[in-house]
């Protein structure tokens, strides 16, 4: 007579399916005490003595050996993570007494992980949504940023002419002009008084003074 036994983390049990229940929640849970086995015992009648033998299936195939855990991935690139099968745990599996029970485990887990993966996904649509909105919010920023700055560097150009100078250059001459016409003037009429003519040159009229012999 085959007999289930099954042990989590302390707790003994003789039925696969509450022992698969609590292995998983174990397992999920996993607060660094875990500890999972099971095996089949079989019970065979001597005549009319009952002799019971514990003799361990050696094909049976526990949740702990199957089941990641804690394992790390044996490869992880930007877009995808590996877990690499064994080929020892697949040959185990191939042979396991236990087979129906693992489908079962294994369907269990993968239905759980299949949900995981859907709330994910839309969880990081709506997390898509709102990096869109912030960014659309961003470029309309941007422009009205540039925007602002355009008119700044607008009334700066005003300030600065503004600011600017009145030109030194045209009043010089102005006074040039003057100063060259009185000059002249007073020449002129230094001639005149002298009854000098125009056309003596100034050497001339020193000489005609008596300054210069």
């Amino acid at each position: 007579m085959k007999k289930f036994v099954g042990n989590v983390n302390g707790k003994s049990f003789d039925n696969e399916e509450d022992f698969n229940k609590a292995a998983n929640e174990a397992i999920e849970k996993n607060d660094g005490n875990l500890s999972i086995s099971s095996y089949y015992s079989y019970t065979s009648d001597d005549n009319d003595v009952k002799k019971i033998e514990d003799k361990k299936d050696d094909k049976f195939v526990s949740t702990y050996e199957y089941f990641l855990g804690d394992k790390k991935p044996e490869n992880v690139t930007p877009d995808s993570v590996e877990y690499e099968v064994p080929e020892s745990l697949i040959q185990r599996i191939k042979d396991a007494s236990n087979k129906d029970s693992i489908k079962k485990n294994v369907d269990y887990h993968v239905t759980n992980l299949v949900d995981s993966i859907y709330a994910h996904n839309k969880k990081i649509s709506e997390i898509e949504k709102e990096i869109e909105s912030l960014q659309n919010k961003l470029y309309e920023f941007e422009d009205i940023k540039k925007d602002l700055c355009g008119r700044r560097r607008y009334y700066n150009t005003l300030l600065d002419i503004l600011d600017e100078p009145e030109p030194v250059e045209s009043v010089n001459e102005e006074k040039c002009d003057k100063h060259c016409e009185c000059e002249k003037e007073t020449k002129s009429s230094v001639k005149e008084l002298l009854h000098i003519d125009e056309s003596t040159s100034l050497f001339d009229v020193l000489r005609q003074l008596g300054v210069l012999k």
